[in-house]
């Protein structure tokens, strides 16, 4: 990789590749969102405050004329359509407008309401604003640029000589610090939340089949047991694993138990979801009843049969399935034992049909 690509990488998706960064988008849309709500209160506050504090003439805040009740107006605006709904559309306004607001504030009270002082507010502005936000690094640039550029064309209309000088200086010294600030305190929050992604990804999944793990599958029968709606239980054993690793080798065997674990997850991950419970062993715990089983289970055996291994023979798979609504009064226990023994039947059935002696197979 040249540095072209290490720096397309790094302004674009914080250092890491295209994939990865859109596989955190959510998690850093929440992010923002918080950040976005949290500051939004704190602000909301001040200028309500403010406001109220210049109504009752507590402070000398008749210059600001309506800066004070439209800024507080325009952040509880923020918050409610952060509060109210989950639309990412919405959150991407709120965020926007929140983007557009807070640098049009140190602007005008840097430069309309203080001419005459020094541009304090817009540098807390440009300073704070990269500790706030994990977006893009290119997009936090192109924002602090573009309130630069704004700052600079509406100060040299306001101020003239040393003042604008030092202020100016001052600003351009500090954006570069900002862009720098930036770029490394959103690379940082990025790299953090991947790391997140993947030590929940080696937590909950089982890394040979892609499936989740036993410790998810826990997690799952926990809520269950206190949700208390409708599920079905699926259990699955893999056929003829032994014999696949005494003649082919434990790698034949490992690539048979990640074809019956695609098959599992293509046809009953719409439904819920798979898990990988022992070595051929493997669950789907279903939330959304399908509308013929019957046809779902048929669906199931022929994609088994449509997925043959190297020796050309289909897959096998016994399967015990049962849905709660047939034991009303049981608990999840007793739904799960269930569906263990009809996989266990099945299995047998198989074994009968074949001829094999599975106490000899031990598969």
């Amino acid at each position: 990789m040249n540095y072209l690509t290490k720096f397309k990488n790094l302004m674009l998706y914080g250092g890491l590749s295209r994939e990865d960064f859109h596989s955190i988008r959510e998690d850093l849309e929440r992010t923002n969102r918080g950040s976005v709500l949290t500051f939004s209160v704190i602000l909301a506050v001040t200028f309500v405050t403010m406001t109220l504090m210049a109504i009752l003439n507590v402070a000398n805040t008749h210059e600001t004329g309506i800066t004070y009740p439209v800024c507080a107006l325009i952040f509880l605006v923020i918050l409610l359509l952060n509060r109210l709904t989950d639309n990412r559309t919405v959150t991407y306004v709120s965020l926007a407008l929140f983007l557009v607001a807070l640098p049009a504030f140190g602007i005008y009270m840097a430069t309309v309401l203080g001419a005459d002082q020094r541009t304090t507010l817009f540098l807390v502005f440009q300073i704070v604003l990269p500790l706030l936000f994990c977006l893009r690094p290119i997009l936090m640039t192109i924002i602090l640029i573009a309130a630069q550029l704004v700052y600079h064309v509406v100060i040299v209309q306001m101020q003239s000589g040393q003042m604008l000088s030092v202020n100016l200086l001052n600003t351009y010294v500090i954006l570069c610090i900002a862009i720098v600030l930036g770029i490394y305190m959103t690379t940082i929050k990025i790299a953090r939340l991947n790391s997140d992604r993947l030590n929940k990804y080696l937590l909950e999944t089982d890394t040979l089949t892609g499936v989740l793990n036993r410790h998810s599958y826990e997690a799952a029968l926990n809520r269950l047991r206190t949700e208390h709606i409708p599920y079905t239980i699926a259990a699955f054993d893999v056929n003829g694993l032994k014999s696949t690793n005494d003649n082919l080798g434990h790698a034949a065997g490992d690539a048979l138990i990640q074809r019956a674990a695609q098959c599992i997850q293509e046809v009953f991950s719409p439904y819920g979801s798979c898990f990988r419970t022992g070595g051929d062993e493997f669950v789907a715990v279903l939330r959304r009843e399908p509308e013929d089983m019957d046809a779902l289970v048929e669906a199931f055996h022929q994609r088994l049969k449509g997925r043959p291994p190297e020796e050309n023979e289909a897959v096998s798979v016994s399967m015990g399935l049962i849905s709660s609504k047939e034991m009303p009064e049981a608990t999840v226990d007793d739904i799960v034992s269930q569906a263990d023994q009809r996989m266990y039947a099945d299995k047998a059935a198989y074994y009968r049909a074949s001829g094999r002696d599975r106490r000899r197979s031990r598969d």
